[in-house]
């Protein structure tokens, strides 16, 4: 079902999702230009942080704005089809994850030129798209339950993701915050996409980075759980 969505949006298009890709990376050249020049930084340093950081939080971002309307999306089918809505919240991870991996080709072929991109790092990011899978399946039970009782939900997540985007480091680094480095850490952003973007860098994954991750993730789960058993047979109502 992911892919036939995927064939679906970009049929009759000569590159489909590469247009996506085309922009990001017209983007990701852009923004590394401009910060090198901002912040006086080599270029050559900054290209794959800040490549690695778009990809990462917009593969991020989509799946939580996603997650707030896939029961609304899909309402048609939860109303007439008898079957487990967590379906269609593995669909809609898959689909953005190939969409991502197109993006992704850009960001290892700067990680290769640049000479950070090991295999023991593609491990462990690969270990933490698992933790983005769990987490998203979660979010879709929790923001798509309260977005589909409530659709307010849905334009608040939006505006929080526009704004979060400059609240966490992509486009900067931790340390330019300088004494006030601990604002980027209670972000928990922040902490998602390092468990990726630093073993792609060949960094190390703080204790910390670790810690909230796993945190947040329990909560997730726990939140999800519970929301999904006293709700479930509600779902099909609130439509």
């Amino acid at each position: 079902m992911a892919w036939w969505d995927i064939r679906s949006k970009y049929r009759r298009t000569m590159l489909g999702p590469f247009w996506m890709v085309i922009v990001t990376f017209i983007s990701i050249i852009c923004m590394s230009v401009l910060g090198s020049l901002l912040f006086k930084i080599n270029l050559k340093d900054f290209f794959p942080y800040i490549a690695s950081g778009m990809i990462i939080w917009a593969f991020l971002s989509v799946l939580i704005i996603e997650a707030c309307t896939i029961f609304i999306t899909y309402s048609w089918m939860i109303s007439n089809l008898n079957f487990n809505p967590i379906t269609l919240c593995i669909r809609m991870f898959i689909r953005n994850f190939i969409v991502f991996l197109h993006g992704l080709v850009v960001v290892a072929a700067i990680l290769i030129f640049k000479g950070t991109l090991t295999i023991s790092g593609v491990m462990i990011a690969s270990f933490g798209l698992l933790i983005y899978f769990i987490n998203a399946i979660c979010l879709c039970v929790v923001l798509g339950f309260f977005s589909t009782r409530y659709r307010d939900c849905v334009q608040i997540v939006q505006s929080i993701m526009s704004i979060l985007i400059f609240m966490t480091p992509i486009m900067w680094q931790k340390h330019m915050l300088g004494d006030k480095q601990f604002l980027a850490e209670l972000n928990p952003f922040t902490h998602f996409i390092d468990i990726i973007r630093a073993p792609l860098l060949s960094m190390e994954i703080s204790n910390i980075s670790i810690l909230y991750v796993a945190i947040v993730t329990m909560l997730n789960v726990a939140c999800a759980s519970y929301l999904y058993r006293k709700f479930k047979h509600r779902l099909v109502f609130w439509l």
